[in-house]
Order: structure tokens, then sequence, then C-alpha cells
């Protein structure tokens, strides 16, 4: 026997008070994520901390890190400051330019990076993104198009990961850049 009108209006209230109490349940969830912030980056080990152990340490570790030796990495930081790259607020130019290295020798990704320099994917990004452009204008000032089109070109002749595989961010028309 079907039920009847009144039934029928009940049962249809009970089932939209249950859609509205998993749609608010669900907002609920969702939202808390934004609110209850736990930490990623938690290592004892800070990006400062990490490169004054690689510039005080033994001297293979730093060519073994960055890709060059400690009196090369003194140099460069030296050629990039004078041609304008300088220290920001909460990094310095040592950790800025090791940034930069680490990514150009291991070509691992930016969430992988930012775990071993324990900085937000966005910051690193950012971080190696200034620096490349600080290092074309040292090297060979071309404007940024054909520059970025030449070192894919190297890339891709000589077999190697580029950076902008794995940083989509990173384009011309960002409103960040």
């Amino acid at each position: 026997m079907p039920p009847s009108p009144t039934e029928a209006r009940h049962m249809a209230a009970a089932a939209a008070g249950f859609f509205v109490n998993m749609v608010v349940f669900a907002a609920s969830v969702y939202a808390g994520s934004f609110y209850d912030k736990t930490p990623y980056h938690t290592s004892s080990l800070t990006s400062e901390m990490w490169v004054a152990e690689l510039v005080s340490g033994h001297p293979e570790r730093i060519k073994a890190e960055l890709g060059m030796r400690l009196y090369v990495f003194l140099a460069l930081v030296e050629a990039l400051s004078a041609v304008g790259l300088t220290a920001s607020r909460h990094i310095s130019l040592e950790q800025h330019i090791a940034i930069f290295l680490y990514v150009c020798v291991t070509g691992l990704s930016i969430r992988h990076v930012g775990e071993r320099f324990q900085h937000a994917n966005a910051t690193i990004s950012q971080y190696v993104f200034e620096a490349l452009l600080t290092v074309n204008i040292l090297i060979h000032p071309l404007p940024l198009d054909l520059f970025i089109q030449s070192y894919m070109q190297y890339c891709h002749l000589h077999s190697t990961p580029h950076m902008f595989d794995f940083q989509p961010f990173m384009t011309l028309s960002h409103p960040k850049l």
C-alpha cells in the first residue's frame, strides 16, 4: 500500500533534512582543514642551518649537494649580489642561491626542494625564478622569453631535466611575476 500524502511529505522532509545535514557535515570537514593548520615542514634542520653546515663542513659535501666547490659558491654569491640579487626578510642570499643550485643539480620538484629547505612551495618557486633571472643578467643578458626558450632547447639537446617541467606556476603571465 502506498504511503499517504502526509507520510510522503514526512519522508521527503526527512530525506531533505538528511541531505542538508550531510552537506553541512561535508562543508565543515572541508573548511576545518583551513582552520586546523598542521605544520608541514617540521624538520629540526632549517634551511639556514643546512646551508651553514654545507659551507662549514667537508669541502666535497657542498660540491655534491650544490654542484660546485665552496670558493666557487662564495664567488657566485658575491657576483649575484653585485648584479642585484638581495637577501629577503626571511632568507639569506646564501640560502637563496643554494635553493637555486639545489634545484639545478638535483632536478627535484618544488615540493621536494621545499621539504629540504623547509619553505613553502610558492616561496621556493619564487626564489628559484629570481635567481634564474639574475643569473641570466650575469651570464648573458637576453630578454626573458628568449632566455627561457634557449634554456629549454639546451636541456632538450643535452637530455637534462629543466625546472620548467615541474614549475607550471612560473609562466610569464603569472600575476606574482
